[in-house]
């Protein structure tokens, strides 16, 4: 509801309620999916670095002394499709919301 304004205009320069749900949802699957891919990839990467390194336990009560670690691929692939279904959701829906706006409501909120 932040771009009430621009979906007055787009709307009045012809836009069908259509076009505007689905660049407002490709905007937030977008933004969705490359926060996904960095969170993953830093995710791993720090998964990486504690593989090398190791994550110190230093208490006598544990017997080991790091930590052990395994990354499970198919885990992975599960949060990274569970996390595109949200975004895809979290994106959808609003933008549906924002399509059926009236030019007349998006001008008058834009004030």
């Amino acid at each position: 509801m932040e771009r009430s304004a621009e979906i007055a205009i787009l709307k009045a320069m012809g836009a069908r309620d259509r076009l505007i749900a689905t660049i407002f949802a490709l905007e937030g699957i977008i933004v969705g999916g490359v926060g996904c891919v960095g969170g993953i990839a830093a995710g791993l990467a720090l998964c990486a670095w504690f593989s090398e390194r190791g994550i110190p336990l230093r208490s006598d009560a544990f017997t080991l002394e790091a930590l052990p670690l395994h990354v499970d691929p198919w885990e992975v692939a599960l949060v990274a499709a569970a996390a595109l279904v949200l975004v895809s959701l979290a994106s959808v829906l609003p933008a549906r919301a924002a399509a059926v706006l009236r030019p007349v409501d998006g001008l008058r909120r834009g004030e």
